[in-house]
C-alpha cells in the first residue's frame, strides 16, 4: 500500500528542483512562476471556514463540503474536518 505522504513528498521534491532552477536561469523567471502555481495548486490546503460556509485560500471561491479541487485547480484537503 503506497502511503498518502508519497506524492506530497514528490511535489515539495519538484518545487525545490523548480526554485533552484529559477534562480540558475532568471530569464525563464514567468516560465518558472507558473509552473510553481501549478505545483503549489496541488498540494492540498484546508479551505477557510466563514460561518458555515468554506472558502479557496487560493481564489476565494465557495466550495462545497468534500469536493476535491476548487474551480480555479486548487487541491483541497478535507482531513482536519
Amino acid at each position: 500500500m503506497r502511503s498518502k505522504e508519497t506524492p506530497r513528498l514528490h511535489l515539495d521534491s519538484a518545487l525545490n528542483d523548480l526554485l533552484m532552477l529559477q534562480q540558475r536561469y532568471p530569464f525563464l523567471d514567468k516560465t518558472y512562476d507558473i509552473a510553481i502555481d501549478a505545483v503549489l495548486k496541488q498540494i492540498k490546503k484546508f479551505p477557510d471556514k466563514v460561518g458555515n460556509e468554506y472558502f479557496c485560500h487560493r481564489c476565494g471561491n465557495k466550495v462545497g463540503k468534500y469536493e476535491h479541487h476548487c474551480e480555479c485547480g486548487q487541491g483541497i484537503d478535507w482531513r482536519d474536518e
